[in-house]
């Protein structure tokens, strides 16, 4: 049986009176049709308030030589996130 446990990550929060949790999923960076406006838009907003986020799935359109999604090729790298680290602000 597996132990659970040791994926669950606890922190305090009792320093703080309010907390913003905002979980991200679905930018889909890459994608031609992808909206950086709304995806910037968060990332701003969380930086800006200090709130806690979780990035969850789809945040980037990957796709491999036989898979059927269409790539934009001039999708580039907007931003980086390292774990434990703040979003940059974007400009």
């Amino acid at each position: 049986m597996r132990d659970y446990s040791l994926r669950v990550v606890l922190k305090d929060l009792s320093q703080f009176s309010k907390v913003y949790f905002v979980p991200l999923a679905d930018f889909h960076e890459g994608a031609r049709d992808a909206d950086h406006e709304i995806s910037d838009g968060y990332i701003n907003w969380i930086a800006e308030h200090d709130a806690f986020t979780i990035l969850n799935g789809d945040m980037m359109n990957c796709a491999w030589k036989d898979s059927t999604p269409e790539l934009w090729t001039g999708a580039r790298a907007r931003w980086q996130v390292s774990p434990g680290r703040p979003f940059p602000t974007l400009a």
